[in-house]
């Protein structure tokens, strides 16, 4: 149980990341049972839906995003 907690805990050198770059990337943050979980509900959840808008990139393909 302890690794589980300590692998959410953000480390000095990834605090020094985020602080340079505004993000960490942290492998295997999530189960797979939590990722189910959250798809799960960003799929479902009519607020979200309502939030919803795409953007087009550079090449014309449309990423959904909301806020």
């Amino acid at each position: 149980m302890g690794s589980a907690i300590s692998s959410k805990v953000m480390s000095p050198s990834e605090a020094v990341c985020f602080a340079r770059d505004g993000y960490v990337v942290k492998k295997s943050l999530f189960t797979s049972q939590e990722v189910d979980a959250l798809n799960t509900t960003v799929n479902n959840d009519p607020v979200i839906a309502k939030a919803i808008y795409g953007r087009k990139d550079s090449e014309g393909a449309t990423t959904e995003l909301a806020l």
